[in-house]
């Protein structure tokens, strides 16, 4: 039997978006830039699983890298993770038709060249 990463209750749109919502806020307080499109991506695989979200928090004064290199279970299915909560992560950021727009012309399939505005409240290139 294969272990379950997320309890369903998790996925609900509003939860995830007040998740992402709360990333989104802390780091623009950190970078008036904003975060860039891609990392908002790995926001709910880190925080919605349990093991991966208590680690970060008990590690929350020092770099995500050197966590990683601490930690490296943190890594064990994580492109699986990512992969199978991106729709909810669109949904969360109010995307929720971005996985059927273009061929990665549009922007969406890399994300490098938009970051969430917190003066405009809205993904910007």
């Amino acid at each position: 039997m294969q272990k379950r990463f997320f309890p369903p209750n998790l996925f609900n749109p509003a939860f995830c978006g007040l998740v992402l919502f709360r990333a989104l806020a802390g780091f623009h307080a950190e970078d008036d830039k904003g975060m860039p499109f891609s990392l908002s991506l790995l926001v709910l695989p880190l925080c919605l699983q349990q093991s991966s979200r208590e680690t970060l928090q008990r590690a929350n004064r020092s770099y995500f890298l050197k966590v990683v290199a601490d930690h490296p279970e943190l890594l064990v299915g994580f492109g699986k993770r990512c992969t199978d909560v991106l729709p909810f992560t669109l949904e969360g950021l109010g995307l929720p038709d971005a996985l059927r727009c273009g061929n990665g012309e549009s922007g969406w399939a890399t994300g490098s060249e938009f970051r969430w505005s917190a003066q405009n409240h809205q993904w910007q290139r």
